[in-house]
């Protein structure tokens, strides 16, 4: 191996009641960032389902969710050695059916699982990676126009806001965005209800979201349009406002493309977003031009002043789909870039691979060129750690 080296995480499904499920718990790779070459360091067997995983940097702890859909499964943490393997810390029962997703707060103390079948989002206060039991579950209500899709609430995702104050929360089955005051999930006597909602276009199943980074702007990902949707976030406020939309998967029908992922490339250039019915990638253009105060730009919300005296305004983004490419498999679950922007690590879950794709490092765009094939049992979530 190089000297240039990352490290990942990738949570498989071992179980599945609708299709074979071959996972085989958490493993940890390395990835040779000169070559592309992945290897396996260790592997984590003892657990069912890490179908989703979160990192504290902090604590050098992975967080984990065991996905089924009888009961609430388990959150679980795991301190991750010098050698790179992994020890649990606890096990706390999950709240729900299907916990799907799990992200935390090191600062408020909080870990946050969003439940698929049943649409719960649980709260669980957490310290030096330790998760505790539930202390709070809310129950959404609701449905959408897709009777198949959307007979309920399916909550999908929580994602902290940047500044640490609010919660996002997609709900796939009500076509909307719940926003939570953080402090209203650790007051005691709170109810924690959101404090507003952010409605999708009807149908649309809003799946997952990103803050992009150094912005005010967020990307979101509707499963069951398909579409993108560029937003503008405010922390002021805790409101949204949409920008802009693209269709993806071109040339797929609308109820097959499915998208999943997205992940934003460390240039800020582009993100990509799996679509994981067409097995293809979508390459969206982001451009964000810093523009001098004029006439024609007065009026317009400054975000931040340049050492040349520009100003950053929104309301000048480019978005767009600048290219669609093969996934290299099926059912491409999750994506990640290395920490240098020069690979994509794509997780084909049903034909049981992670691929990694070249990006250019300045443009963020891919090269065309791809590294080796590594075989891991239905893998369902990839995590740079």
């Amino acid at each position: 191996m190089s000297n240039r080296r990352s490290i990942f995480a990738v949570g498989t499904y071992t179980r599945m009641s609708n299709s074979k499920a071959v996972g085989e718990g958490i493993l940890i790779l390395e990835l040779d960032d000169d070559t592309g070459l992945l290897s396996e360091i260790s592997r984590y067997t003892d657990v069912e389902n890490p179908s989703y995983l979160a990192f504290d940097k902090e604590e050098r702890v992975i967080l984990s969710v065991t996905e089924n859909m009888e009961d609430g499964g388990m959150v679980t943490s795991f301190r991750l050695t010098e050698d790179l393997s992994l020890v649990e810390l606890s096990l706390s029962a999950g709240q729900g059916r299907s916990v799907c997703h799990i992200s935390f707060s090191t600062e408020r103390k909080l870990v946050f699982t969003s439940s698929y079948s049943d649409g719960v989002l649980a709260v669980h206060p957490y310290s030096r990676g330790i998760i505790d039991k539930s202390k709070l579950k809310i129950s959404y209500s609701g449905r959408g126009p897709n009777g198949v899709r959307q007979e309920g609430p399916h909550t999908h995702q929580a994602v902290v806001s940047p500044d640490g104050n609010y919660l996002l929360v997609c709900d796939l089955g009500t076509d909307k965005i719940y926003i939570h005051r953080i402090d209203s999930l650790t007051s005691s006597g709170a109810d924690g209800m959101p404090i507003r909602t952010f409605s999708t276009h009807a149908g649309s199943g809003p799946r997952h979201l990103v803050f992009v980074p150094g912005t005010d702007l967020l990307i979101l990902v509707c499963e069951l349009a398909p579409i993108a949707v560029l937003l503008r976030w405010n922390s002021e406020t805790g409101t949204i406002e949409k920008l802009s939309g693209i269709q993806l998967a071109s040339g797929v029908s609308l109820g097959l493309a499915q998208p999943g992922a997205v992940k934003i490339h460390p240039s800020g250039k582009t993100a990509v977003i799996s679509c994981r019915g067409s097995n293809t990638l979508s390459v969206i253009g982001l451009s964000i031009t810093d523009l001098p105060v004029n006439s024609s730009t007065q009026g317009l919300q400054p975000e931040s002043e340049s050492a040349s005296g520009n100003i950053r305004l929104h309301g000048m983004e480019k978005f767009s789909l600048l290219k669609e490419i093969s996934c290299g498999g099926v059912n491409p679950r999750d994506l990640e870039f290395s920490p240098s922007g020069r690979w994509l690590l794509v997780a084909n879950q049903d034909s049981s691979e992670i691929w990694d794709i070249e990006f250019d490092l300045l443009s963020g765009l891919p090269t065309g060129k791809w590294g080796k094939r590594f075989p891991i049992g239905t893998p369902a979530c990839i995590l740079n750690i």
